[in-house]
């Protein structure tokens, strides 16, 4: 992946917080018994036609991240700028407009696309919605368009979400993404469900996509070999905060934090003498509950080097050159 430089960001995030709150039963009313704590004092920026790649393992608060970003979840806390523009606390019509320069590719082709909606009418909803074209003819070639685009035949287009492979459902949902030009798309884990090969058609299909059309993108994955692929960038979340973001090309060849020490020792070798020679590093423990995350750095409990320090101070981002920053109090 080629590295750019940006002197603007398109998308701004700072002290971002989102907490659930959990209710059990009162004598007469639910009584409020804790929180959740999704996502803890996150902050990063995104350039214009960069991706940035977010990984950590299953319930480390991605996708609530990336929801909150097009505010599909509402802020606890926080400021997110989009074009310089705060829309945190912005009214429904501003958010309406809004929302045609950033869209979402989901996770599961399946259950994105409504099975009873043809997929000439799934991809033209938005142009509908949003009072795109005003024509029938405007309309059918916008949708042509569209399916040229993401590498799908449009005499398909009367057709149903159930007469489509995975992947070429996956195509109709970027398809869909695409339908109003927008600026930053949130990809989340749009190819976890995907057999590999039709995972690298995808993942060169949003490559190709980004150099076309100079989008954006939040690439959310669990899979750290995909996100190498495609990523300018990357950002490691643990518990609800970023424990190290950078470089993708720093982060891959020297992991500072130890939790993603941990994460990159797990990805699979093709070389089978270098896999078999290689350390791997085994966390101990289970992650901690969000409702109750430990006391200073969020990973000490499951930290090799961990010590009392770390159960007292809460450490911060600090960079450690000026692409890479890292959140450990034992990284020098």
């Amino acid at each position: 992946m080629n590295k750019i430089k940006n002197t603007e960001y398109i998308l701004s995030v700072k002290g971002l917080k989102k907490s659930f709150p959990i209710y059990g039963r009162g004598v007469f009313f639910k009584k409020h018994i804790g929180d959740i704590h999704a996502i803890n004092d996150v902050e990063f920026n995104i350039g214009y036609s960069e991706t940035l790649g977010l990984v950590g393992e299953s319930g480390s608060g991605k996708t609530t991240l990336g929801r909150c970003l097009l505010h599909l979840e509402k802020l606890t806390e926080g400021i997110i700028s989009f074009k310089e523009l705060d829309f945190t606390n912005i009214n429904i019509s501003q958010l309406n407009s809004l929302r045609k320069e950033m869209q979402i590719v989901f996770q599961d082709p399946y259950a994105s696309l409504n099975p009873r909606m043809t997929c000439s009418q799934i991809i033209g909803e938005p142009l509908k919605v949003h009072n795109i074209v005003s024509t029938k003819e405007e309309y059918e070639i916008r949708i042509k368009e569209l399916f040229d685009l993401v590498g799908l035949n449009h005499s398909m287009a009367n057709r149903y979400p159930h007469e489509f492979s995975g992947g070429q459902r996956q195509r109709l949902g970027i398809a869909r993404a695409l339908a109003l030009n927008p600026n930053f798309i949130v990809c989340d884990e749009p190819v976890s469900s995907l057999d590999v090969s039709i995972q690298a058609q995808i993942i060169n299909l949003l490559i190709d996509l980004q150099s076309k059309l100079n989008i954006s993108y939040l690439f959310i994955s669990h899979d750290l070999a995909v996100v190498r692929q495609i990523s300018h960038r990357v950002a490691v979340m643990y518990l609800g905060k970023l424990v190290e973001i950078g470089d993708s090309d720093q982060v891959y060849s020297n992991p500072l934090h130890p939790y993603t020490q941990a994460l990159l020792s797990s990805i699979p070798i093709p070389d089978p003498i270098k896999e078999k020679k290689r350390k791997r590093i085994i966390l101990k423990g289970e992650p901690p509950h969000p409702m109750d995350p430990p006391s200073g750095c969020v990973f000490r409990t499951r930290c090799p080097i961990a010590d009392e320090e770390c159960s007292r101070i809460i450490p911060p981002m600090v960079k450690h050159n000026d692409n890479h920053e890292v959140a450990c109090l034992k990284v020098s």
